[in-house]
């Protein structure tokens, strides 16, 4: 079996939905930690339980047009949010009117991939404690991340002015992608647009990017957020033994994830195909192979409540930005009630 979101692999574990992976690794002799990176492993088992192995990645960066930045003067990507913030406003172009023509990177986030948890990433959070609770309160980060899209807002325009501009944008997957369209000059996305940007021959110079810092982690330069498809064997299935063999040669065989990641052009999901000649030698692509590499990148950690935390995340974030939450402390605290809420109600 196979999922093309991470989100449900805590209700798989915990629920024993899906087998635990370990006993057929070991009789095998697949070294786990040798064949997989950390935060592949890391969202593929819950609590210690193996249940699930990544079949290909999807590694977030930085997409930005090369000639909007030459004509700001600016000679290379932004690698801290004080940097991303001040690129942002040297790219940002109105009409005589006032009206935007181009926005340098518009952070709103219910923008295309601009998921909140996926911009949050870059700051390492932690989410729970050791006992499953939610920690969104008391982690740093939180107060810090959301101050730093308060500040790439109110840099370009403000909240509701840039909203306003995000609707006139096209389908995200279509020839009016904002992006493509030059309606954004920088942009966080997949490594599957450059393939798209290339078929649809973009009439701009274009380059890719690790995803900015927060300038207090300025050596975390690097890191990026990770998801993918994970592949697991039903609890329920008579031949546990022949599908293990499925499910090792697509996660586990070099050659196969080569064809597999560059037939659909998304990112390898072992060290050693990560590794391999055999790969697309598109610089732009590699940037995402690095992103995946780097220890340091984040994936959203499993939970029994699947992806409830990630909505209730995205949910506080719309109206964060919005100017809804004055008070943001009270509000991450009620967000930690609600997750442990979700989760209890999962877990009963």
């Amino acid at each position: 079996m196979s999922s093309f979101t991470t989100n449900n692999v805590g209700q798989y574990c915990s629920s024993g939905m899906w087998v635990d992976l370990d006993p057929f690794l070991k009789k095998t002799g697949v070294d786990k930690e040798k064949v997989f990176p950390k935060p592949l492993l890391d969202y593929t088992s819950y609590a210690g339980e193996q249940c699930a192995l990544p079949l290909l990645a999807d590694s977030y960066g930085l997409y930005y047009n090369k000639d909007a930045f030459r004509k700001a003067g600016i000679t290379r990507p932004p690698r801290t949010m004080s940097e991303l913030r001040r690129d942002a406003v040297k790219l940002t172009r109105r009409d005589g009117n006032g009206s935007y023509r181009q926005v340098g990177f518009m952070p709103n986030f219910r923008l295309y991939q601009n998921s909140p948890d996926r911009l949050f990433a870059q700051w390492g959070p932690e989410y729970f404690d050791r006992k499953g609770g939610a920690r969104l309160a008391e982690e740093p980060a939180s107060r810090k991340f959301f101050a730093t899209a308060r500040a790439l807002l109110d840099a370009q325009g403000g909240y509701g002015p840039l909203e306003k501009f995000r609707t006139t944008f096209g389908d995200e997957m279509s020839s009016q992608n904002a992006f493509l369209t030059q309606k954004l000059a920088m942009h966080m996305d997949g490594e599957w647009r450059g393939l798209m940007l290339r078929r649809a021959k973009a009439p701009f110079a274009w380059g890719t990017a690790p995803m900015p810092v927060p300038d207090d982690q300025a050596d975390t330069y690097g890191r990026g957020y990770l998801t993918g498809t994970v592949a697991g064997i039903a609890h329920s299935s008579r031949h546990q033994n022949a599908a293990w063999e499925l499910v090792k040669f697509l996660t586990v065989d070099t050659d196969q994830v080569v064809r597999f990641a560059n037939a659909i052009h998304n990112v390898p999901s072992t060290y050693a195909a990560l590794h391999s000649p055999g790969l697309d030698a598109d610089p732009t692509f590699r940037t995402f192979l690095d992103i995946a590499r780097n220890p340091r990148s984040v994936a959203l950690p499993p939970s029994t409540n699947g992806g409830q935390y990630v909505t209730a995340l995205q949910d506080f974030a719309y109206r964060v930005e919005a100017g809804k939450v004055p008070d943001l402390d009270a509000g991450l605290r009620g967000l930690d009630a609600r997750i442990d809420a979700d989760t209890l109600q999962s877990e009963n």
